[in-house]
């Protein structure tokens, strides 16, 4: 719920509109726990209406320095939310045809809820296909199965992340890491400044961690190794 002022609570079983204040929980004691933790990795994710209120005034805390433990695993805070700042989040009516195809096949599954269900149990979400789930993924999937069920309700997210969150292991069987075929042809071409070009998305790569960090870190001894000019 929202109070005249237009600040977030979230409502208990007991809560009294009237008396929101006194009666449910404020965002901003939830939004300071996590500023206040002590832990390296926080994924909240939100299924209310109004929850795009809850990173009013959020700021990154980090630094632009990746440590390289950050790089295999990723640090950080990751909110996802289900509804913007005005917006109502929804929960699917009784039509089984529509549950089912966001996976909601519990009564009264919610329709973000249920897009993030059937994205993480199925795989799907999993888009690079490397047998985890990031953050980054997960939204990416649950925004499009919401947008398509209801158009009147947008997710969103605050990432405040270094390296890469993964927030589950993928159901599906993991494809083979390989690096883009546009890189690989760029790292082997035999003009100097094409190489040359390809280090910045190695780099990124290497950053970002995981398999396909491993064989993009392998490229970038290659090139190091290399006597051309």
């Amino acid at each position: 719920m929202k109070d005249d002022a237009g600040r977030l609570f979230f409502a208990t079983i007991n809560t009294h509109l009237r008396r929101l204040a006194s009666s449910s929980v404020p965002a901003s004691f939830g939004a300071e726990q996590i500023r206040l933790s002590v832990s390296r990795k926080i994924i909240l994710i939100l299924d209310c209406c109004y929850s795009g209120s809850f990173t009013a005034g959020m700021l990154s805390r980090g630094g632009d320095r990746v440590e390289i433990d950050e790089r295999l695993g990723g640090s950080g805070r990751a909110i996802i939310y289900s509804s913007a700042s005005l917006e109502y989040a929804f929960e699917l009516d009784g039509d089984a045809e529509t549950r089912r195809a966001v996976g909601a096949e519990t009564p009264r599954l919610s329709v973000f809820t249920g897009a993030i269900v059937n994205g993480l149990s199925s795989g799907r979400a999993d888009r690079d296909k490397d047998g985890r789930i990031s953050v980054d993924e997960l939204y990416d999937f649950v925004f499009g199965e919401v947008a398509e069920a209801t158009p009147k309700q947008t997710p969103g997210k605050f990432i405040d992340v270094h390296g890469e969150l993964f927030i589950a292991r993928s159901p599906i069987t993991a494809e083979p890491a390989r690096l883009p075929e546009d890189v690989l042809s760029a790292v082997t071409h035999p003009l100097p400044d094409l190489r040359k070009a390809a280090v910045d998305t190695l780099r990124r790569l290497v950053v970002a961690g995981g398999e396909q960090g491993r064989l993009a870190n392998d490229q970038l001894v290659g090139l190091f190794e290399d006597d051309s000019r």
